[in-house]
């Protein structure tokens, strides 16, 4: 890390069928200069500037998958999500937006079911499940799931086969500035 620049993490496990790939990008920007530790925000009251204690478990990040067949990897995820994520103490919410045939009411029992069992363990996340009939359109999906959300939530706009770890949300939490920065 510099004070003249940023620095941007990826890391990533991408699962496709039987192979497993693990991605770790780097690259640094000189032309930045931000400092994602200290946060503005405005009020009637001016400008506060307040300093990030880097614990970022207790911030509200709403996931969002779009999502259609391949039971197996959304089983995956929602493993990884319940062990490695939620487990851990990160305060994660989950809209899964369902692409489902005319009559296939067995993709969305599927899902249901799942979200049943992740609702009882952890009755303080939400697990919304939506659906929409028809071929798979991921940007359809995101602004589906989008509208589910209130306009101040943090939303991060996931795929069941991407595996990260808690470092990850810290980022989404560290580099994003309401209404000024986004961060992917």
């Amino acid at each position: 890390f510099s004070s003249s620049g940023l620095h941007y993490n990826a890391d990533a496990v991408i699962h496709t069928g039987q192979k497993e790939a693990k991605i770790k990008v780097s690259s640094f920007q000189e032309f930045l200069n931000p400092n994602y530790r200290e946060v503005a925000i405005e009020s009637s009251k001016g400008v506060v500037v307040t300093q990030n204690d880097g614990d970022t478990k207790d911030v509200p990040v709403h996931f969002i998958i779009p999502f259609s067949g391949r039971p197996t990897n959304l089983v995956r995820f929602l493993k990884f999500y319940d062990e490695k994520l939620l487990a851990e103490g990160y305060n994660l919410h989950l809209v899964v937006v369902l692409f489902i045939e005319p009559g296939d009411i067995d993709a969305a029992k599927f899902v249901s079911d799942k979200f049943n069992i992740l609702k009882k363990k952890y009755p303080n996340r939400e697990f919304f499940l939506t659906t929409k009939t028809g071929k798979f359109n991921r940007g359809q999906g995101i602004e589906l799931g989008i509208n589910t959300r209130k306009n101040h939530d943090l939303m991060a706009f996931m795929d069941v086969d991407l595996i990260f770890d808690g470092g990850y949300i810290d980022r989404i939490v560290m580099n994003t500035i309401e209404g000024k920065q986004v961060y992917f």
